[in-house]
């Protein structure tokens, strides 16, 4: 759960909504509690019957409270859920919350303080180069839903056909024709985010200047098996769907007619997603649950029935003038707080037509016996036939050689496809995470009032004072800080 804004106060106690002081929180106990000031509390006060009138306390498993980043709530919660993806669970992550709450910004971030979706990126191209035991293969698909219909973001702009959820024998949905996009490395998975991103629906509202019109699905299809060395006879890959998504807000009615239309739309399939999550959590479970009533809740039926392990991101928004919805919102927190998981690892045996790592392995193999065959074979063929043919032969080596060479690029572009930990750049992630070290050190003398002065300065030994940071510094280095209200002391 994370609030917009918050006003601290005395144990360990924070009030959302500064002047109303609506909302009561207990952090030590991630629980938020509807105060004696809420609207809804002072109905039932005056005795006016409400059906909001129970349970006005909401315990979640987190409470994220400014000024904490989504570095903190990545750390602490997604962070385990990306690893699962890589061990072959099915994994999703989804920001629920109105419009205007910070959902998008939970997700995508900045450049000063990265989202879950970069974030994630990174720990995936990490964890492939910390294990040197397996291959992988990594695909991208993005897709949105808007007005209920689904539209693939990283397909041609000309792309006029209508997507369509499908289901397998299995039960599990997917989009038919969705585009999918090999990758291997975290500058092409974000570079094609940001590629759909530029294609996604967003618009001005009453209450955002630049609001998602539709529901975003970002997903990253992780398959992968032994390396070619460790490799038995009957081995198994494994493949899963790491799914990053971000809701639509939750919109009250407007004077426009599209955005109303959008608005219209956005609500039902909402709707439709608290109808399905509090139809699973009952007891007993009902035997029929409404999935196929909206594009969204069809398309997470596989998550929402409990094959992948969930993350949930709810965001709220403080003021008077948001209350229901920030009442609905924690309603809906609570409500999937209580579905059950019981993931499966998605292995898949090798030779079936799922097994795309499998496939690419066996083509390598295949050209490089192609190319061993000819390689052993040309020389031969030259010497029986040099003494007649020896123009006729000249040719033939040529594009014998040709032909070597061609299978040889594809050979190349083959294993590039195929990742593992020493094809990933580890100079480049140790320079990244040396960069997030100086940029997090930077930040902590930023939040005691210090400031960073490039290129510095150095003072001699005999003049040197001890500035305690509680931030390691080595011996080799001579660091300065400076503060704007004080002097070099001489």
């Amino acid at each position: 759960m994370r609030p917009a804004d918050v006003n601290p106060t005395a144990n360990n106690h924070v009030n959302i909504h500064k002047k109303h002081h609506l909302y009561d929180i207990n952090k030590p106990t991630n629980t938020i509690t509807l105060s004696s000031n809420h609207p809804l509390v002072e109905k039932r006060s005056a005795g006016t019957p409400t059906r909001h009138s129970k349970n006005s306390d909401f315990t979640f498993d987190s409470l994220l409270l400014p000024p904490a980043r989504t570095c903190s709530l990545y750390d602490s919660h997604i962070t385990k859920l990306i690893h699962s993806s890589m061990a072959g669970y099915n994994s999703t992550v989804f920001a629920y919350g109105q419009t205007g709450s910070g959902k998008t910004h939970t997700l995508t971030g900045t450049e000063d303080e990265p989202g879950i979706i970069p974030l994630a990126v990174e720990q995936v191209f990490e964890e492939i180069y910390d294990d040197p035991t397996r291959e992988f293969l990594l695909r991208v698909r993005y897709l949105e839903i808007y007005n209920e219909k689904l539209r693939d973001l990283l397909g041609p702009a000309t792309q006029n056909e209508e997507l369509r959820v499908r289901e397998d024998k299995s039960g599990n949905t997917f989009v038919e024709n969705l585009t999918e996009v090999l990758v291997t490395t975290p500058q092409e998975v974000l570079a094609l985010k940001d590629q759909g991103d530029m294609n996604r629906h967003v618009g001005a509202t009453d209450w955002n200047d630049r609001s998602s019109r539709s529901h975003c699905v970002f997903q990253i299809v992780v398959e992968s098996s032994e390396r070619q060395s460790n490799l038995t006879k009957h081995s198994v890959s494994r493949k899963s769907t790491l799914n990053l998504i971000d809701l639509a807000g939750s919109e009250k009615a407007t004077t426009d007619t599209s955005r109303r239309l959008e608005g219209s739309n956005i609500n039902k399939s909402l709707l439709a997603l608290s109808t399905v999550i509090s139809e699973i959590v009952k007891t007993p479970k009902p035997t029929h649950i409404p999935f196929r009533n909206s594009k969204l809740t069809y398309l997470l039926k596989p998550s929402l029935s409990g094959d992948a392990r969930v993350g949930v991101v709810c965001t709220i928004a403080d003021g008077m003038e948001h209350h229901n919805a920030t009442l609905d919102t924690l309603k809906f927190a609570r409500t999937i707080k209580k579905v059950k998981i019981q993931a499966k690892r998605g292995d898949i045996l090798d030779g079936t037509k799922d097994a795309l790592l499998q496939q690419h392995i066996t083509q390598i193999k295949i050209l490089q016996k192609e190319v061993a065959s000819l390689e052993s074979n040309k020389y031969e063929e030259i010497r029986h036939a040099i003494a007649e043919e020896r123009a006729a032969n000249d040719e033939k080596v040529f594009y014998q050689n040709n032909q070597i060479d061609q299978l040889k690029k594809e050979l190349d572009d083959a294993r590039k496809l195929v990742l593992n930990s020493t094809s990933i750049d580890g100079e480049d992630i140790s320079h990244r995470r040396q960069s997030q070290l100086r940029h997090g050190q930077s930040r902590r003398l930023s939040d005691m009032g210090l400031g960073v002065s490039a290129p510095g300065f150095s003072v001699p030994q005999s003049k040197r004072r001890v500035l305690s940071t509680g931030i390691p510094v080595s011996t080799d280095e001579n660091v300065g800080y400076l503060c704007e209200t004080c002097q070099l002391l001489t």
